[in-house]
């Protein structure tokens, strides 16, 4: 299951190399072509001169075989070179999806949510539209950890990130960022209360019971665990990356202060009156 939406790998060290070599490959079609168009040329002009000796036809014989087998040869070194170029920009694009996503969770690693947010933010920026960030963190995991091992925790997470991903949307990013912690950031949210609307959905499918599958003493074990948010908005609580993924932090920080299992969002400085995100802010923060 794979979450991320990697680069072009086109971009990478092996997609120079593939246009460089097919930029090789024009060229040397365009001068093969170049040199049948003189050969054919040259053996017409002898022809309609009158020249034809034996010598003179068993030149033009020979170019003519020459450049037929050459021609045979850059199509089929033509073919194998495409091949070779899919081959090695699929190996790439795998690498690259693979440098950007979790290994356990398949979600965004902290260099895939890097790389996302500034693109979103870029986006927001220039549509003039907002962005949500929500910082997660599980609570409880470590008892987890400690009662029925790593393994079971190791289920947990990849549980949880499935849980989480099932509430947002394919332009929307879930990103694991530490050991019980992650971060999504949704596009355009509609309003604050529908980003924090999101927040609590994805409080409330953590909090429910679960089944461990991984082989214990006494059987599957049954666990429960809760979360805490922080939300903060762009360009609401901050203007960059950073700056927004700190208000965030803090805005956990505060639900893990009000005992957990709640979701808390960023303080926001005083707006003007006509903005429709501070005013929906003043209301979820009350």
């Amino acid at each position: 299951m794979q979450y991320v939406d990697p680069p072009q790998a086109s971009g990478g060290r092996f997609g120079r190399f593939a246009r460089g070599r097919q930029r090789f490959v024009c060229c040397a079609a365009a001068v093969l072509a170049v040199l049948a168009a003189a050969g054919a040329g040259l053996g017409g002009l002898m022809l309609a001169g009158g020249r034809h000796h034996a010598a003179d036809l068993g030149l033009l014989a020979w170019a003519a075989v020459h450049v037929a087998a050459t021609a045979l040869a850059l199509a089929w070194w033509t073919r194998q070179s495409r091949r070779w170029i899919e081959a090695g920009l699929a190996a790439e694009a795998s690498a690259e999806a693979l440098s950007l996503s979790d290994a356990l969770t398949q979600v965004a690693n902290p260099r895939g949510l890097e790389l996302h947010l500034n693109r979103m933010l870029l986006t927001a920026r220039r549509a003039g539209r907002p962005l949500a960030l929500l910082a997660l963190d599980i609570d409880g995991l470590a008892a987890v950890n400690e009662e029925h091992g790593h393994a079971a925790g190791d289920e947990l997470l990849q549980l949880c990130a499935r849980r989480l991903y099932a509430h947002v949307r394919d332009i929307d990013i879930v990103a694991r960022v530490g050991g019980d912690e992650f971060v999504i950031v949704l596009e355009a949210p509609e309003s604050l209360p529908a980003a924090v609307a999101v927040g609590q959905r994805m409080l409330a499918t953590l909090a429910q019971p679960v089944r461990l599958l991984q082989a214990h003493q006494g059987g599957a074990p049954r666990v429960e665990v809760s979360a805490s948010l922080g939300l903060a908005v762009y360009p609401e609580h901050a203007q960059a990356a950073e700056p927004l993924l700190a208000q965030a932090e803090q805005a956990l920080r505060q639900a893990k202060r009000q005992g957990g299992n709640r979701l808390c969002v960023a303080c926001v400085a005083p707006r003007p009156a006509d903005s429709p995100l501070s005013a929906a802010a003043t209301r979820a923060t009350a």
